[in-house]
C-alpha cells in the first residue's frame, strides 16, 4: 500500500520516472487490493507518456487481475488507447 501512495504523491509532483517505480513496486508486491489499481494507474502514467505498448500491457496486467473496480476502468483505457492511436 505504502508504495502505490508513493507513486500517487510522486505523480502528482510530476516525479514521472519515481511514480513508475513506485507503482512497479505495488504491482510486484502482488497484493491483491494495491496492485490491479497500480496496474491501471501505471497504464495511465505510461500512456500520457506515449509509451503505448507499455501502457497496454500495464492496462492488460489489471484487466487479469478481475479486481471490480480496476478491471474495468484498465479495459476502458485500454480501448480508448487503441482508438486513439488506431485513428493515427
Amino acid at each position: 500500500m505504502a508504495t502505490y501512495n508513493l507513486g500517487m504523491l510522486l505523480a502528482e509532483q510530476d516525479d514521472v520516472e519515481g511514480a513508475k517505480a513506485a507503482f512497479g513496486q505495488a504491482i510486484a508486491s502482488g497484493h491483491a487490493e494495491v496492485a490491479p489499481t497500480a496496474a491501471t494507474k501505471l497504464g495511465a502514467l505510461l500512456a500520457e507518456q506515449g509509451d503505448v505498448e507499455g501502457a497496454k500491457a500495464a492496462f492488460g496486467q489489471a484487466i487479469a487481475s478481475g479486481d471490480a473496480e480496476a478491471a474495468p476502468t484498465a479495459a476502458n483505457n485500454l480501448e480508448v488507447l487503441t482508438r486513439k492511436h488506431e485513428r493515427r
